[in-house]
């Protein structure tokens, strides 16, 4: 199945390391049969909405027929990678449950308390960089509580997806961008400290009630933190993960109304090349895939805003993307 997807999705899943069967499949322990389980559901999630329930469907029916029964959850949108039925028999495990555990990253936190609980899901870390001692003590209102959430997620997908590779790099007065390969361990703490400068920081400017362009230029290096991490090719439009960064994006609303400027996400989507010109800041966005056939915005990895209500697209906060090069017959 991993092979089929790889060969099927090769846009979104080039290089994808899928996992290679063995000689002998039945040989294959259960952390193996783990490992190839969390994998192939995270590439999932780079996906078309409608490819990605598609394949979702098969896993569970390969689950059903090798295991003997579904795995539980796996219809629950909030459940990006669903528990594996432990199999019966001599061959199984001890104990009960699946292996692996289900994995749950919501990426709808309108509800309150469904906010409160990823929150407070959170490593400890996170939870110290913004100030909170007690997720029930803050409204839900509190864009603490969102920006812990958001974190806490991206770490955790981070250590789950060893495909998500890339972290944007803006090195001060460097007129570029860079995208840094997180293999090694010390740029993996690397980026954990960066996410956790920028939460500390963006958390002060709202506690202190300090100016609105500075809250907001504080949140939206925050905003360029988590969505500087991404995957090489980048996540199809309308995926999981494309989602999730637009709901990070959305945090940025109330803090851009503050400034009479408002978020174009969306619209991103319709973008041609004298909206990028207007909206973004050319020379720090990156190159994505080529061909024709693809949008010229691929990926926001620091969302622009522009002023609430103008009819010219200009804005003082331009954002940064992954966007299809020029043809070089056109050039």
């Amino acid at each position: 199945m991993c092979a089929a997807l790889g060969d099927k999705h090769a846009r979104r899943l080039s290089g994808w390391r899928h996992a290679r069967p063995k000689d002998r499949p039945q040989a294959a322990d259960h952390q193996q049969a783990a490992a190839v389980w969390t994998a192939l559901h995270m590439a999932l999630l780079r996906l078309p909405d409608a490819d990605r329930r598609l394949w979702q469907e098969k896993a569970a029916q390969a689950a059903q027929e090798y295991l003997g029964g579904p795995p539980p959850g796996w219809e629950d949108p909030a459940v990006i990678v669903p528990a594996l039925p432990a199999p019966e028999g001599p061959g199984g495990p001890d104990g009960c449950g699946g292996i692996p555990r289900a994995v749950t990253v919501p990426l709808d936190l309108s509800d309150a308390e469904a906010l409160r609980q990823a929150a407070a899901a959170a490593p400890p870390e996170v939870l110290e960089a913004v100030d909170v001692v007690s997720v029930d003590s803050l409204g839900p209102d509190d864009l603490r509580l969102l920006w812990a959430a958001r974190a806490g997620q991206i770490l955790r997908l981070a250590e789950l997806d060893r495909e998500l590779l890339h972290a944007i790099s803006h090195p001060l007065n460097y007129p570029r961008t860079s995208r840094l390969p997180l293999v090694e361990e010390k740029d993996q703490k690397n980026f954990k400290t960066r996410l956790l400068t920028h939460l500390a920081t963006a958390a002060q400017a709202h506690r202190d009630k300090r100016d609105g362009k500075t809250q907001l230029g504080t949140a939206r290096e925050l905003d360029g933190v988590l969505g500087g991490l991404l995957h090489w090719p980048t996540a199809a439009p309308g995926s999981w993960w494309w989602r999730w960064r637009k709901e990070v994006s959305l945090i940025l609303e109330p803090l851009a109304r503050a400034v009479d400027h408002e978020v174009v996400y969306d619209l991103t989507s319709e973008w041609q090349k004298p909206d990028l010109d207007s909206c973004t800041e050319t020379p720090l966005n990156l190159g994505g895939a080529l061909e024709l056939d693809e949008r010229l915005v691929q990926w926001v990895f620091l969302t622009p805003l522009r002023p609430t209500g103008a009819t010219e697209p200009r804005t003082t906060y331009p954002g940064r993307v992954v966007r299809r090069p020029d043809d070089p017959a056109d050039t």
